[in-house]
């Protein structure tokens, strides 16, 4: 039994960084955060369509307690 486990901790290991699936997955990631941070800029600091319209976005959208905090004014978009 000592000689299986020897074998086995003389193994070569691959290194997952190197699989070219990996590296695809982590540029698209990559990309999707770039996507992600330039859309999130576009968002105003107050919301219109909201029916809390004079609170920051961030509390509709980052509530502490993990809520979604957005509600829609009842305006219909003309």
């Amino acid at each position: 039994m000592s000689q299986v486990l020897h074998d086995i901790a003389a193994m070569p290991t691959i290194d997952q960084e190197t699989l070219p699936i990996v590296q695809q997955l982590r540029a698209e990631l990559k990309q999707v955060k770039t996507d992600q941070d330039a859309a999130m800029s576009f968002i105003p600091k107050t919301c219109a369509t909201c029916k809390y319209g004079n609170s920051p976005c961030d509390w509709c959208v980052n509530d502490p307690d993990g809520d979604l905090n957005w509600e829609w004014n009842g305006k219909s978009k003309e």
